[in-house]
């Protein structure tokens, strides 16, 4: 069964806002909203240093990081069955257990399929329902990510690629997005060469 690892800390708060600050322009180059990705209340992109300190400190609350942590950990095992059915498609990559960092700031999720790692971003109590979703969207991700890699997979199609798989194998959950771009090959592609993913990777990659 395939397991969490959930941590929080000042630090990483401090880490994920320099992060996002730097990510910035390339949420606009990909047509994301400027809402997109979260910061404290009172930094920008011209902040000083001591500025963001400042705010992630006043805004740092480990009572709601705590109970976000027991919330996911305690709705985890009903999503985890459909992992073991995604692990039996030839080409998906899944490790045993995932390190999830909590986050108040950045994208809903991000992730660093190198070693695992996913950072997800919490908020308000609707935000707290979704986060078990946003979860399960960031592994998949990682799943495939070599293959993306090797077909060239454009940010869109995988996009959408990663929401077919997530409502095949999780239908309770509802996680597709609001896509900007036309992405009906991932779609059509999906449903003529489902189960192959790598024959799926391969046809919507830049990289044939």
């Amino acid at each position: 069964m395939i397991t969490l690892a959930i941590s929080f800390s000042e630090n990483s708060e401090l880490n994920r806002v320099r992060e996002t600050l730097k990510r910035l322009p390339w949420y606009r180059e990909h047509k994301y909203p400027d809402t997109f990705a979260k910061l404290p209340l009172d930094v920008t992109e011209t902040s000083a240093e001591a500025a963001i300190v400042a705010s992630v400190s006043k805004e740092y609350d480990p009572q709601l990081f705590k109970e976000t942590e027991e919330y996911v950990q305690g709705k985890w095992n009903v999503v985890v069955e459909g992992f073991e059915e995604l692990r039996k498609m030839r080409g998906i990559e899944l490790r045993d257990s995932y390190s999830v960092v909590l986050t108040k700031y950045g994208s809903g999720g991000s992730y660093n399929g190198a070693i695992g790692e996913l950072i997800i971003r919490i908020g308000s109590q609707k935000r707290r329902e979704q986060i078990v979703g946003v979860i399960v969207h960031e592994i998949v991700h990682m799943t495939i990510q070599h293959l993306v890699d090797r077909y060239e997979v454009p940010h869109w199609r995988k996009e959408k690629l990663v929401d077919m798989l997530v409502e095949r194998y999780f239908p309770a959950l509802e996680m597709s997005q609001n896509i900007p771009e036309d992405v009906s090959i991932v779609e059509s592609t999906f449903n003529s060469l489902f189960p192959d993913i790598g024959a799926i990777a391969k046809e919507i990659g830049a990289n044939k």
